[in-house]
């Protein structure tokens, strides 16, 4: 899993997190300056699925307040990229399918 962002004008609005059915988060980032790019790497399982992007004021990080954005990968495939959303958005990561809990 890779993570490129860049933050907009309220960078510590921004984190992020990835979570897979079980466990939980595996991997997050916070505490983001203002303005600034940030690259993030981390190994993950197949069956980790979300990814989400939060921006605690609600506007996203494009366009208002600046030109912030996120782009995801797995494997080296991008999975979504982004910047225009209220509270959140999500990314669906999953190279395999998750399993199915009966």
């Amino acid at each position: 899993f890779e993570i490129e962002l860049k933050t907009d004008n309220y960078g510590s609005e921004t984190s992020w997190e990835v979570t897979d059915p079980t466990s939980g988060v595996v991997a997050s980032g916070d505490g983001y300056s203002s303005g600034t790019v940030y690259e993030a790497g981390n190994c993950i399982q197949n069956d980790v699925c979300t990814f989400k992007i939060s921006d605690s004021y609600g506007d996203g990080m494009c366009c208002s307040y600046g030109e912030g954005y996120y782009k995801v990968w797995v494997d080296g495939v991008e999975k979504g990229d982004g910047g225009e959303f209220g509270d959140f958005e999500e990314v669906n990561l999953c190279t395999t399918p998750a399993p199915v809990t009966q």
